[in-house]
């Protein structure tokens, strides 16, 4: 819960913000190297 009124919440929601970017892309990258490896290439453009 956030307390200290207006300041708190923009505080407590920069902080989520900040750790759901950063787990958004950790997340991105096990899961590149869980189905493609170290060789992430799309087959796009020939």
């Amino acid at each position: 819960t956030a307390g200290g009124g207006p300041v708190g919440v923009g505080t407590a929601t920069a902080k989520s913000m900040v750790l759901n970017t950063v787990m958004v892309h950790l997340v991105g990258m096990l899961g590149t190297q869980i189905f493609w490896g170290a060789n992430p290439r799309a087959p796009i453009g020939g």
